[in-house]
């Protein structure tokens, strides 16, 4: 369609085009570098405009536009790039298609007809009730799932690594996943609710003349929270125009009075508007649409023991009559808010479609049930006798031999030291320290000699040497400390994070499988199994690129100059490349070496079995 007004224009940093439809009715931006990318906006939907002076160094229009579902208004800002004189052109274009508008949605006169119209036209949609949706339905919902890989990078990352990558059924990725889905479900059905329209309409004055800006959904929304005025439409619309009732409506008394504001004897009489002032209560307020239920469980009014008939109302303690102005006010402001309330949607439907049901379960008292019984997994185990081998245990600690309870902390630890003193891990030498009562007691663990092959004393050594590396790890990635395990090469982290994440995912799965003790989940398993194998590959790849790219850093001199060398043949805590990444991953290496272990058991078993 042929553009009435055009100019070039800058959104959000890009360059591009906006034009004015031949019509008036729809204004569209559109990029110059990415033909796709446009922004359309209908003109009717507009509710405000607001533009810089026309000396300023840079012309901008400031575009208001309310939502249609949602009831929120977007603003957008267009910075015309071209000439002044065509950006003033365009101003006076969009200007006059507003104004063009808003004039052909009045009313004529001498039709009342078309006021039925405005009155009649749609409002906001009504909120879609969530219900409450099982896990099978949420798992089945694509296009749910779709919308939650979109709103989050990562998790779309991991769902191609697992699921197109990996092997792993969508149903089985998204069954540890079931909260993501209904927090996002949750989240998108949050719509803005029903507000009050009177207290967000700012009339302006320019040259004496009130002039306010309304949409047709505006209307719409103070025609159903203010049934008065309606009413009053309906009476006086025929014998004013449009645009003049809403003119007087908003210098009038009544207008002050529905919104909540105080009336001073200063304001402005209106003899037309100002009469309906002597309505009811209900009549300006409106009546609640919802009829209130009270439940029976909760019902006293015929409980004479209960009720205030016999005392009757306490007396007010102020015996003001100042006060007694604010109370209108506060009536209406309170009426309005509970018919805001009404018209929300009920989260419980079926207390309201069946409530004699409800007084049925309100009846119960809950606080004399049982407890809900507690959600506990079990673990289908055939051999009970690893776990539970009572001889063995007894044996072990007969063998150990018991402590004496009187040994304090510091004797054991001084023993302890003494058996491995000669591991070579350990140089440091404690101090001289000899608790006092030492010479009188003696240590029922005596100082073992260097090369004894006592199981205890092996096992002792090991525990050490464990503890030890750890601490030394712990103490090399503390903040500060130079020559950290972190891997520099941001692109290969980011492997090794993903990989880790997909193999947990398969780790998780595959055990989740394997103790369930069903035999339909030997596919699963076998699945999972093959899963997991090219998680090692994956790995070791991973570990060969990192090696890779750390050589080509030192050929290039781009290495670490900090980098601590190896001194008196012990391995550096900080290694790179190769054996950077397998540090790091390996806690997950074994535990995947752990699964393929214990599934190629398995296998064996039931072979010899067969």
């Amino acid at each position: 369609m042929a553009a009435v007004a055009k100019a070039s224009a800058l959104y959000k940093k890009k360059d591009g085009e906006i034009a004015l439809d031949a019509d008036g009715k729809n204004l569209v931006w559109r990029a110059e570098s990415n033909a796709g990318l446009h922004i359309a906006i209908s003109v009717d939907s507009i509710t405000s405009l607001q533009a810089t002076p026309p000396k300023s160094a840079k012309v901008m229009i400031k575009v208001f536009v309310q939502h249609p579902t949602e009831g929120t208004v977007d603003p957008y800002v267009f910075t015309f790039s071209g000439s002044p004189d065509e950006a003033s052109v365009f101003k006076t274009a969009l200007t006059s298609a507003i104004q063009a508008l808003k004039s052909t949605s009045a009313p004529d006169p001498g039709l009342s007809v078309e006021a039925k119209d405005i009155r009649a036209s749609p409002g906001p949609k009504p909120v879609k009730i969530l219900r409450n949706r099982t896990d099978h339905e949420l798992q089945e919902d694509m296009s749910l799932q779709q919308a939650v890989l979109s709103a989050s990078p990562t998790l779309q990352k991991k769902f191609h690594e697992a699921v197109i990558s990996g092997g792993m059924t969508p149903v089985q990725f998204w069954a540890t996943r079931i909260h993501l889905l209904r927090a996002y479900a949750v989240e998108q059905s949050q719509v803005r609710g029903s507000y009050n329209v009177l207290a967000t309409i700012k009339p302006k004055t320019e040259d004496s003349v009130v002039r306010v800006s309304l949409s047709r959904d505006q209307i719409h929304t103070i025609f159903e929270q203010h049934p008065i005025i309606q009413k009053v439409y309906d009476e006086v619309v025929p014998k004013l125009r449009e645009d003049e009732f809403w003119r007087r409506f908003f210098l009038s008394k009544l207008y002050k009075k529905l919104k909540g504001e105080k009336l001073v004897p200063t304001d402005s009489h209106d003899d037309v508007l100002d009469q309906y002032l002597k309505s009811g209560t209900s009549d300006l307020s409106g009546g609640s649409e919802r009829q209130l239920r009270i439940p029976h469980i909760i019902d006293i009014s015929g409980n004479e023991d209960n009720h205030s008939q016999k005392q009757g109302n306490r007396p007010d303690l102020t015996m003001r009559p100042n006060k007694i102005e604010n109370v209108p006010i506060i009536r209406t402001l309170n009426s309005l808010s509970s018919k805001l309330l009404d018209s929300v949607n009920p989260v419980d439907l079926v207390r309201d479609q069946y409530p004699h049901t409800q007084d049925n379960v309100d009846m119960k008292l809950h606080d004399l049930q049982n407890d809900t019984r507690q959600q506990k997994i079990f673990l289908n185990v055939k051999d009970h006798r690893q776990f539970f081998n009572v001889e063995s245990q007894t044996n072990t600690a007969k063998s150990q031999g018991a402590l004496d309870q009187n040994i304090t902390g510091v004797e054991v630890l001084l023993a302890l030291y003494q058996n491995t003193a000669s591991h070579e891990s350990l140089t440091r030498k404690l101090p001289n320290y000899k608790p006092a009562h030492l010479s009188q007691q003696r240590l029922p663990i005596r100082p073992i000699k260097q090369g004894s092959n006592d199981e205890n004393t092996s096992a002792l050594r090991a525990a050490s040497t464990q503890i030890s590396s750890i601490l030394a790890i712990r103490r090399v990635q503390m903040p500060g400390r130079s020559g950290s395990t972190s891997i520099p090469d941001p692109q290969i982290w980011d492997q090794l994070l993903l990989t880790h994440a997909t193999s947990t995912e398969f780790l998780r799965h595959f055990w989740g499988a394997f103790f369930s003790g069903d035999s339909k989940k030997i596919s699963e398993i076998r699945n999972m199994a093959g899963s997991l194998s090219r998680s090692l590959e994956r790995i070791e790849s991973i570990a060969r690129s990192a090696e890779e790219n750390e050589k080509l850093s030192n050929e290039t001199g781009r290495g670490d100059p900090d980098r601590k060398r190896p001194r008196g043949g012990h391995r550096p805590l900080n290694e790179r490349g190769y054996a950077l990444v397998k540090k790091v991953i390996a806690p997950q290496e074994n535990a995947i070496k752990t699964a393929l272990a214990r599934y190629q058991q398995a296998l064996q078993s039931t072979s010899d079995n067969n």
